[in-house]
């Protein structure tokens, strides 16, 4: 009887094995971004990336999803040189990416940066709604705040070409942007780069959203940000943006994703935005994946 029931056991196992293979789990960092990555307050885990990634993971049912550890772009850039086998919902295209990650077809879509400055300071801008990022970064008396991330190959070269200059602040780590942000109101920068609902969303925490003001650059004016999944640059990584793809490319997904994209753009240019959503969806089908 011993005998025949360890038989029975082991057909049983046969016929239902138990996933525990490590391949089958994805892990997906956090990383404090507000409000496209909220880790606090009342819109934790609802920020644009938040809700994205959420959809991802239902519709991704070959693999158990893990929650990261908390950490901040730089490192995430050094955990996917390492092909450790982790995914994050919402990087941009660039020259820093491509080579370190493989890179799906557009999953968000946000207005592009742009400077964020307090009202009372409007006339170091010339009282200008748009301004050329190429041309301020000349006037060495006004300081600039910016966060250790990529903003897209147009501003980082404009960046690039000054990098190092004493009247240029970077902040790295965890709640680089917040910092920035109170850099601003102690009167210790002029300005901050950064995506517009950014800027708003961190000043309505601060209860100053009343007290700063929106200049567009004319180097992306009328740009958008597209945000695509990344994942290492391995076999296990082109595996998952494959099937990522697909998910993104379904008429239900592409739906959800614009209402979740929508909520976090400001109302009165809601409509133009969402024209320039179902644009970039439509035409940019680029992947690092066949």
């Amino acid at each position: 009887m011993k005998k025949i029931a360890i038989v029975l056991m082991l057909l049983f196992v046969g016929l239902y094995p138990v996933n525990s293979s490590a391949e089958e789990t994805i892990t997906w960092p956090e990383i404090a971004f507000p409000p496209f990555d909220i880790q606090s307050g009342p819109y934790k885990d609802k920020g644009l990336l938040d809700e994205s990634r959420k959809i991802l993971q239902q519709d991704l049912t070959d693999y158990q999803h893990e929650k990261g550890e908390l950490i901040n772009f730089k490192r995430m850039w050094e955990l996917l040189r390492k092909g450790e086998k982790i995914c994050y919902a919402g990087v941009i295209r660039t020259s820093l990416t491509e080579p370190i990650g493989h890179l799906s077809v557009p999953m968000a879509v946000a207005p592009s940066f742009v400077l964020i400055i307090r009202k009372d300071k409007s006339h170091l801008f010339e009282n200008k709604s748009i301004v050329s990022l190429k041309d301020v970064l000349e006037k060495s008396n006004l300081h600039l705040g910016i966060s250790s991330r990529g903003y897209g190959d147009k501003i980082n070269a404009i960046l690039d070409k000054h990098k190092g200059d004493s009247h240029i602040h970077v902040r790295s780590g965890l709640g680089n942007f917040p910092a920035l942000m109170k850099m601003l109101f102690k009167d210790r920068l002029d300005y901050v780069l950064a995506y517009p609902s950014e800027g708003m969303y961190q000043a309505k925490l601060m209860n100053k959203e009343n007290e700063i003001a929106i200049i567009n650059l004319k180097e992306t004016y009328g740009d958008v940000i597209v945000g695509r999944v990344i994942c290492p640059k391995t076999d296990w990584g082109r595996k998952i943006i494959k099937k990522c793809n697909a998910i993104l490319k379904k008429k239900q997904s592409i739906e959800k994703f614009r209402d979740i994209d929508e909520r976090w753009v400001s109302p009165n240019i809601r409509k133009g935005f969402r024209k320039q959503f179902d644009d970039v969806i439509t035409t940019d089908t680029w992947t690092s994946v066949d």
